[in-house]
């Protein structure tokens, strides 16, 4: 049976309630941000008591986190680890945790494109702060992939080892924090490695946008397979 997941928020729930959009088979994806005001930010409209806390229970629909990092500014927040366990105990596996997104693509256009002009002796957070702000004029910080103190401390990417051995250290940090990961790939697909640091779900990116669509796909359907 497909399951759409429906983006949450406060006021579009209402909305699709009212017009009969949520079906039996229906999910949740509720969206994250830097930008989200403090009353949306996940240990908040996710608390224990909450409206949304309070459907997931009842219904025990499949529950996701949009996201955790990447296609967006980076956000260091705070999840709450207790509730994070929380949804664990209360869907086991129908919570499917945090989207890990474009994780090693975003890393490509922080590391490369954006600060690749640095030089190795120069790369440090006052040198990358710099150069992102004076390329990009944004309300917050245009780093996607690193946090600019991770940037600075994992060193320039000289190389492909280093480039791979500091990403894949990103992401084991990341499922440290936060147990459970929905990687989404595009371009650069890890789905093996996600596999075997136990995504229990894996997404390539779809559109039109993105190349050579037909074999992501059969490689992600592969990689499935093969690990269950």
């Amino acid at each position: 049976m497909l399951t759409y997941l429906h983006c949450y928020t406060e006021e579009l729930w209402t909305g699709y309630e009212k017009n009969g959009l949520i079906r039996k088979n229906a999910g949740i994806r509720l969206p994250h941000g830097i930008d989200n005001p403090a009353e949306a930010q996940f240990n908040n409209i996710a608390a224990v008591g909450s409206r949304l806390y309070n459907y997931i229970k009842e219904q025990g629909c499949p529950f996701y986190v949009d996201r955790l990092q990447g296609g967006t500014y980076i956000y260091d927040y705070p999840y709450d680890k207790e509730l994070i366990a929380e949804y664990e105990k209360l869907l086991g596996d129908k919570f499917l945790g945090f989207q890990m997104h474009e994780w090693l693509s975003n890393y490509k256009g922080d590391a490369i494109k954006k600060l690749g002009h640095i030089p190795e002796a120069d790369w440090n957070e006052e040198t990358i702060k710099s150069e992102i702000e004076k390329s990009y004029n944004m309300p917050h910080l245009f780093l996607e992939a690193m946090t600019l103190s991770e940037m600075a401390a994992y060193g320039k990417p000289t190389d492909h080892k280093k480039f791979y051995n500091n990403m894949t250290a990103i992401y084991k940090d990341r499922l440290g924090k936060v147990d459970r990961l929905v990687p989404a790939d595009s371009y650069a697909m890890m789905f093996p490695f996600e596999a075997e640091c136990g995504a229990g779900i894996i997404m390539p990116e779809v559109g039109a946008q993105i190349c050579d669509m037909r074999l992501q796909m059969s490689f992600a359907r592969g990689v499935t397979r093969a690990y269950g």
